[in-house]
């Protein structure tokens, strides 16, 4: 409601002909990047395959929630739910390619062809390691959880076969379809951004921006990772997908409210911004991953290897997922301003 009202307050300044307006207007920024707000970001192509390989992400885990919920998986069997969310994740290259697609038309890029190439082969490539690492580890230490060279040789294939021409499919659809509009056009020249207060730094908003929506879902990380390394079942995921649409819900939120923070503040480099900050409670996954470790009294060098390997890999999917939700809310948040801002 706060956010609602200023947003009411600046947008009718912005639009009051007034010129006792005019300062005020200047002084909220808003105005004075309209014209590089959409402006190409740095490392564009890194920022469209990793927005990509998040909403493929965040398709695996809504379907694999469904069937949860329905009755259809049921969590007692481990195994199977990592079968089910290994599946979907192979299917679901169409909206993961798509959005790489539509994000890299968006910057102008013109080789999209490598770009796909690049994403069935990059994030795969980071899942691939560390799983061989884990499986290997788990061989070493004669675990049931082994899973067989035979299963792994079929899920390559699965995903060279299925997921790739999947991939390419949904990013050719993406990158032929009409592009975005801009609803501001974009300067040959950037502006030169003003000396930023120490606020605005990244080492600060990128942290602060994270906390909160870990805070939201910490109680349900704390008894999910006790169930899981603690070899128990976990049947409260009524609550946990109550909570997990609070949790995004935050990091729209905050992506936003720093965003428009970051513009008033006339700085338009916010693509990889809003990224870092919906992302940052990965961070905080991972350090309570850290606490979480010397908690479980783990003794063997084997099993601690397994414990990182894992977590780390579920910490880059959540960095993934939620920089996805921070990028797109606040995109939709500044096309929408700009659409209700008068620009001379």
């Amino acid at each position: 409601m706060i956010m609602m009202r200023i947003l009411h307050r600046d947008i009718k300044i912005l639009n009051d002909d007034e010129d006792e307006k005019e300062f005020a207007a200047e002084e909220l920024g808003i105005k004075t990047v309209a014209h590089d707000v959409f402006r190409k970001p740095l490392l564009s192509t890194l920022l469209a395959l990793c927005a990509g390989a998040g909403v493929q992400l965040i398709c695996m885990l809504l379907i694999t929630s469904f069937f949860i919920i329905i009755g259809f998986l049921s969590t007692v069997y481990r195994a199977r739910v990592l079968q089910v969310m290994i599946v979907a994740l192979i299917f679901m290259g169409i909206p993961g390619g798509y959005t790489t697609g539509r994000i890299y038309k968006y910057f102008d890029g013109e080789r999209f062809k490598g770009v796909l190439f690049l994403q069935t082969i990059a994030f795969p490539f980071i899942v691939f390691t560390f799983f061989s690492i884990v499986n290997l580890s788990l061989k070493f230490v004669e675990s049931s959880n082994y899973v067989p060279v035979l299963h792994t040789i079929l899920f390559f294939l699965a995903w060279v076969f299925i997921t790739m021409p999947l991939i390419f499919l949904g990013g050719y659809i993406g990158y032929t379809r009409t592009p975005l509009e801009k609803v501001v056009e974009v300067n040959q020249t950037p502006s030169i951004i003003p000396p930023q207060s120490i606020w605005s730094k990244w080492l600060f908003i990128i942290p602060f921006g994270g906390l909160f929506p870990f805070i939201t879902i910490f109680i349900q990380v704390f008894i999910l990772m006790r169930s899981i390394w603690g070899h128990r079942y976990y049947y409260i995921f009524g609550l946990f997908f109550i909570s997990l649409f609070f949790y995004g819900l935050l990091v729209a939120e905050f992506a936003i409210v720093f965003t428009y923070y970051q513009l008033s503040s006339k700085n338009y480099h916010w693509w990889w911004r809003s990224f870092l900050i919906g992302g940052a409670p990965a961070l905080y996954l991972f350090l309570y991953t850290i606490f979480n470790y010397f908690q479980l009294r783990i003794d063997s060098i084997f099993y601690t290897a397994v414990y990182f390997e894992y977590m780390t890999l579920i910490c880059f999917g959540v960095f993934l997922m939620s920089g996805s939700i921070g990028l797109f809310s606040s995109f939709y948040f500044i096309t929408e301003l700009y659409k209700r801002v008068r620009i001379d």
